[in-house]
């Protein structure tokens, strides 16, 4: 009997091996960036591509890695959208001395936003500054739970679990289109794109501010734009070129979101802005939502370029068709915030 139990137990040890070593590998490679702090070379398969990532889980991560070190007080928070408003731009009007981190999520939510706050006053972290960019479609997401890029960070989302966190990337990993991928990078490397497993935009990264940018284009769009900006890149953003009001989203949830981030920028004692940038081909911030915006944060910290005379209608001002703003952009927006005292209006 006790022979047979033995048995038992090291046919259940020896099935349990290749599950072991799946596991093994999923912690020591790491693919996803989920695990080990990120650095430089951030999930990059040479110079062309990089896996997709959570950069909500990224930035908590690399908040915990850096900021025993800096100290951070200055928060830039928002989707990716935010991604582009430089930390050197911003400090030239802030105190000098200013700690600056980007605490960014792709396809960030209001409420994300809120539970960053949460963790970094749980932390203990002084709080003086925070830049918040809030495109239009925020005020109507909810968290993306379905898909393991854009899900909460188990480090900063109570409402996350670690293990479920991991569970959905280790599911994620043994999917034949991944194995596939990383077994042959550049064999499968179009297939890899069409799919979001992996870009072929790599950002330039400043690890300890947590900023991506994208050098190379950046320099291309200075020197020679139209380089950059192809007929059939701009055929892209054709798609969708007149933007369009939507109805009135600050309310309900959404309201009630607002007005708790509100008070928590208020407990914390920050200076704060909220910066709406603009969307080629986007809907502009309907006037309700402008009204109510600036009733709960008060008028003389929200400034609206959704509508912006120029940008919103120049195509040249955006990376992408998905309207991410240009970083020569960004800092006129952040410019145009810190020099006039007037909010809640065209520019």
């Amino acid at each position: 009997m006790k022979r047979s139990f033995t048995h038992f137990i090291l046919r259940c040890l020896l099935a349990a091996l290749p599950v072991a070593g799946l596991i093994l590998a999923y912690v020591v490679a790491d693919p996803f960036r989920v695990i080990w702090p990120a650095d430089d070379a951030i999930a990059q398969w040479g110079d062309s591509l990089q896996v997709n990532i959570n950069q909500g889980h990224v930035s908590a991560m690399n908040f915990m890695r850096y900021n025993g070190e800096r100290h951070y007080d200055s928060f830039i928070m928002g989707s990716s959208m935010s991604q582009n408003y430089k930390a050197s731009d911003w400090a030239a009007h802030l105190p000098a001395g200013a700690s600056i981190y980007h605490f960014d999520a792709w396809r960030e939510t209001l409420q994300g936003i809120s539970d960053k706050l949460d963790f970094l006053e749980k932390q203990g972290t002084t709080v003086n500054n925070v830049l918040i960019v809030i495109e239009e479609e925020m005020l109507h997401r909810d968290a993306d739970v379905s898909d393991f890029r854009f899900m909460g960070s188990p480090i900063t989302s109570p409402d996350v679990g670690t293990l479920d966190f991991h569970w959905r990337f280790f599911k994620n990993c043994l999917s034949m289109d991944v194995i596939r991928f990383f077994l042959d990078p550049q064999g499968h490397a179009s297939q890899a794109v069409s799919q979001g497993i992996v870009t072929r935009d790599v950002p330039s990264r400043i690890p300890e501010l947590n900023e991506s940018y994208y050098a190379q284009f950046d320099s291309l769009i200075a020197v020679s734009p139209d380089a950059f900006f192809t007929p059939e890149r701009l055929a892209q953003r054709e798609i969708r070129a007149v933007p369009t009001v939507d109805g009135p989203q600050m309310h309900g949830p959404r309201e009630q979101q607002a007005r708790h981030l509100a008070e928590q920028l208020h407990r914390l004692g920050a200076h704060y802005i909220i910066l709406v940038p603009p969307r080629y081909g986007r809907p502009t911030l309907c006037a309700y939502d402008r009204v109510v915006l600036a009733e709960i944060f008060g008028r003389d910290h929200v400034f609206d370029f959704s509508d912006h005379p120029t940008m919103s209608t120049d195509p040249r001002c955006f990376y992408d068709r998905d309207a991410h703003l240009i970083s020569r952009c960004c800092k006129q927006l952040l410019d145009s915030c810190y020099s006039t005292s007037i909010s809640l209006h065209s520019r």
